[in-house]
């Protein structure tokens, strides 16, 4: 993916999706460790019980909405951000920080659904949603790659994160239950 986007962009614009990337990362960072060190418990325990889908909206409220809170922030502070970071030189369009912003966001709501996954114990399931997140990115990158500019990665982060949320969430919704041991 880092290649595909190397040989598409310039040197530049490279760093720049990069550095935004870097910029989000601790909000990513932290909401995937309190899906798993505080809700995988939860979900896992709840597993074939009828409070289950309760239990995953909960995960989904008390993750997503502090992440949209910081990301927003992010978005918002985003010029001052790279330039503290990194350098001044390192400006995006707004455009192309909202994409990547959001296809973060949607990216934490595909996790809430993923440990969902992980407490029913959906093994193939999680191995064949894998497909639709930075593997599908890095070949979306690849077959649009002619003229690509940071806003068209963005929307293309976008778009594979918003399959990989569909996917997943399918999966939840439309898996058998396990039934607790009796």
């Amino acid at each position: 993916m880092r290649g595909i986007l190397s040989d598409a962009l310039s040197w530049s614009d490279a760093g720049f999706m990069q550095a935004l990337w870097r910029t989000s990362e601790w909000v990513t960072g932290s909401a995937a460790g309190v899906l798993s060190l505080l809700f995988l418990p939860r979900l896992s325990a709840a597993c074939g019980a009828k409070f289950f889908p309760r239990e995953v909206a909960r995960a989904a409220m008390l993750v997503l909405i502090p992440s949209a809170v910081m990301l927003t922030l992010i978005f918002l502070n985003q010029t001052a951000m790279l330039a503290a970071l990194y350098d001044a030189q390192f400006v995006v369009s707004d455009s192309a920080a909202a994409l990547f912003m959001l296809g973060d966001w949607v990216r934490i709501a595909s996790w809430v659904f993923l440990y969902a996954l992980f407490a029913m114990r959906r093994a193939a399931l999680i191995i064949a949603g894998e497909f639709f997140s930075l593997p599908l990115y890095a070949l979306l990158l690849h077959v649009c790659s002619d003229g690509m500019t940071l806003e068209r990665a963005g929307f293309l982060y976008l778009l594979s994160y918003v399959s990989y949320l569909a996917f997943n969430a399918a999966a939840v919704l439309y898996s058998p239950r396990p039934r607790l041991a009796a």
